[in-house]
């Protein structure tokens, strides 16, 4: 009996090595989507073409067989979609794409690509610009075949936009950063006999085809003058190639040969693609080109003229003042308050046949001068000569013209830059009138200087004067001068000194509030006598400041002026 046991025990054995087992874990065949879920795609639309989709199914496992499936609309899966993720998708209509739904992988490939059609045009003609959304799935039609169910579905949102031209606007923006197609020149400045600008266009996005660019002429207003076409020259049609998003061009003004005058030339680009979104506030340029001056032809004149500008002391006023002639030119005039940028109360500008008159009442502020702005335009080719009116503050007398000085130079000290202006804000006429305008000059001593010295060169044509005057650094008074010496010289070589080492602020001087921030325009006047001397030089002790480091001092603002002091 254990004899034929055995020998059914080897039967068995035999039996079961035969079975095999070689492929058990072997993948079997599976297609699906390479990309699932939300798959984004944007197209800039620049024809009228249908746009082909291609969508790729993969197959993969061991067998590579020939593997037979169909590709399907699926609205259950977006609405699944829409549940799991917030969205509120809809489908697009069948009526704007269509796609052969059956396809087949053949033995031995890995993918294959069923193309969708979408009808573009037609999506543009019924709804517009916009994103749209087609769920697909796949899935098997070979039997004992199946997909990949994770990766059998996916929705594709085709977002339609439209391409958008511009001026390419490199140097075309304003201090904020937004685009300004205003572009100006001052030929008197320019060293070139032409003028060259960019004008170069571009596309938001890679051109799928050869674009044209049309450039032309744009329009001015009656308050402009176009500069004749023979002056300048454009390309008036530029091609952009293809995959490319910019077409070249230049504007090219001839400076040389135009004449005298504040021409403008507006250039504008369009297109003859429909298809393509012209930005208009980004699709133009005007540049303003001015050549010329009328300051010779048009001088300041009369006993108040001091090179373009008209300086008058507080307490005058002027009725009908001629300031300038304006013969033999058809000019109009207009006039605004520097600090209002509205036409001034307390003066008015006229043109009487051809002098230019003047009227202005007197001041009695103490604290800041009274400036306005005349511009004379002439009518013809728009030349403008703008003249600056004056007044003074009160007890400052008649202050000579900072624009006309040749300068100002120091020795014993340098400008302390850490939050003070540079040298030059010493006579632009402008000083602080609140804590968070740091316009005053700092002037740090020089190794081992006693004192700070500034020397101011007033110029060839300069008025007479009897005073100067230093004010202080209105935000903090302290560091200011005691102590004053004053010479004057023709030549910047030979000094007359004039006033020697005299008591100059007080402390009091410096805080008339019982503060030492005032902004109330204090100065003190140092009395010369009429003098005429080219050359001022003012010293003054570091060791006389009312602050405790006696290593600098600080001003606002310098005056030079006719005071009476009587």
């Amino acid at each position: 009996m254990k004899r034929y046991s055995c020998f059914w025990i080897a039967a068995l054995l035999l039996a079961t090595s035969c079975v095999d087992h070689r492929y058990d874990y072997m993948v079997d065949d599976s297609a699906y989507f390479a990309k699932s879920d939300l798959q984004e795609e944007t197209l800039s639309v620049m024809n009228a073409q249908d746009y082909v989709y291609e969508v790729w199914i993969h197959k993969s496992g061991y067998w590579q067989e020939r593997f037979a499936a169909r590709l399907e609309l699926d609205y259950n899966y977006l609405v699944q979609y829409n549940s799991t993720n917030g969205t509120d998708f809809e489908m697009l209509d069948e009526k704007y794409y269509t796609f052969e739904r059956d396809f087949v992988i053949e033995e031995g490939e890995n993918e294959s690509c069923v193309p969708l059609t979408i009808k573009t045009e037609q999506i543009l003609t019924d709804m517009g610009y916009g994103t749209y959304y087609i769920p697909l799935s796949v899935n098997s039609l070979t039997p004992g075949k199946e997909v990949y169910l994770e990766k059998s579905h996916f929705i594709l949102a085709l977002t339609l936009q439209q391409p958008v031209l511009k001026i390419d606007g490199i140097g075309f923006e304003d201090s904020d950063g937004n685009y300004d197609g205003n572009v100006s020149i001052d030929a008197n400045t320019y060293s070139g006999d032409t003028y060259e600008l960019d004008i170069t266009a571009m596309l938001d996005v890679q051109t799928t085809e050869e674009l044209e660019v049309i450039y032309q002429d744009g329009e001015v207003t009656e308050d402009e003058r176009k500069l004749d076409s023979q002056y300048y020259t454009y390309n008036q049609s530029v091609i952009m190639p293809i995959d490319k998003q910019y077409a070249e061009n230049y504007l090219t003004v001839n400076i040389k040969e135009m004449p005298d005058g504040k021409w403008v030339i507006p250039v504008e680009i369009s297109t003859s693609n429909d298809k393509i979104h012209v930005n208009q506030e980004k699709s133009w340029v005007k540049l303003t080109v001015i050549k010329g001056s009328l300051d010779d032809a048009i001088p300041c004149i009369g006993e108040y003229a001091q090179g373009n500008e008209i300086i008058i002391s507080a307490d005058q006023t002027l009725t009908n003042e001629i300031i300038a002639s304006i013969e033999g030119r058809e000019m109009s005039v207009s006039c605004v308050d520097n600090s209002t940028s509205e036409k001034p109360d307390w003066m008015s500008v006229s043109i009487v046949g051809s002098d230019v008159k003047l009227n202005v009442t007197n001041s009695n502020d103490t604290k800041r001068e009274r400036v306005a702005t005349i511009t004379l335009t002439d009518n013809s080719n728009l030349l403008e000569k703008v003249i600056t009116v004056r007044q003074c503050v009160e007890g400052y007398g008649t202050i000579l013209n900072k624009s006309l000085w040749g300068g100002i130079t120091i020795e014993g000290c340098t400008v302390y830059n850490e939050g003070a202006a540079k040298l030059e804000a010493l006579y632009d006429n402008i000083w602080s009138d609140a804590s968070n305008k740091k316009l005053f000059v700092q002037l740090k001593q020089s190794g081992s200087s006693e004192n700070c010295v500034i020397i101011i060169d007033l110029g060839e044509n300069h008025k007479q004067y009897n005073a100067v005057g230093l004010m202080p650094r209105l935000q903090w008074t302290q560091p200011s001068p005691g102590k004053i010496t004053v010479e004057v010289s023709d030549d910047n070589l030979e000094w007359n000194k004039l006033i020697n080492n005299i008591d100059y602020y007080k402390d009091s001087d410096l805080k008339p509030n019982g503060s030492y921030e005032c902004y109330d325009g204090i100065i003190k006047w140092v009395n010369l006598g009429t003098q005429n001397s080219r050359y001022i030089k003012i010293s003054m002790p570091y060791s006389s400041s009312f602050w405790s480091d006696k290593t600098f001092l600080s001003f606002d603002e310098i005056f030079v002026s006719n005071i009476d002091f009587d």
